[in-house]
Parts: C-alpha cells; structure tokens; sequence
C-alpha cells in the first residue's frame, strides 16, 4: 500500500455538530480501505479567494496509507461532501524516502537529521 497525504477545506461558517460529522465521515472513508497514519488541524483561516461565496475554511492534513485504486473513490465521495470546498490528494511515500523524511507514523532516531 501507498502512502498519501489528503488536504481538505471545510466551510468556515459550519456548524460545529455538523463540523464534527463531516470529519467523522472522512474518517470513516479514509478506514474503508486504507488505514489512517496521522491527523492534523491545521486551523480556521481566511481564503485567497472566494469558493462558493465563502471567504474563511477550516484545514485539515490527514496521512493515510491505501491502495491506488481506492483514491478515485475518495476523490469522488469528498467532492459530494455537503461542507467541503477542496480536497487534495499527493503521494508521500516516495518522496519522503528520497530525502530522507521520516514518514508518517515512523518516529526519526534522536541525533538524525533531514537534508533536503
């Protein structure tokens, strides 16, 4: 399995129940196939733009490891997320081992460093 960072923007003005329940079923989602690494709240912050006539998000960073074929389902069910205004999926695994970056879950040795 591959791992994958997953960067997602949630409605600034949601509710905070509704909130909880739209990353409730992300996570569930992201559990279907794969299993969750790590996951960050990165916050509430004002948008470069408008997207659908919002002007403030809530970011979200989660790591998850899953099969390939599985992402064209994640992509689809989280542009029909009522609450979501993006998502974007990379692939880290490859990267990360390239320059040395620890990966999600894996804990570096104390005394190393990264070079990039």
């Amino acid at each position: 399995m591959r791992i994958y960072e997953l960067l997602y923007l949630l409605e600034g003005d949601l509710p905070e129940d509704k909130k909880k329940e739209v990353l409730l079923e992300v996570k569930k989602l992201l559990e279907e196939k794969g299993k969750i690494l790590e996951e960050k709240e990165m916050g509430k912050r004002r948008l470069a733009y408008p997207i659908k006539k919002k002007i403030e998000g809530f970011y979200y960073l989660a790591y998850f490891s899953s099969p390939q074929d599985f992402l064209k389902r994640v992509s689809t069910k989280l542009n029909q997320m009522e609450g979501v205004l993006r998502h974007h999926i990379e692939r880290i695994d490859e990267v990360y081992k390239k320059y040395g970056i620890p990966l999600p879950g894996e804990v570096k040795k104390e005394g190393e460093h990264v070079n990039i």
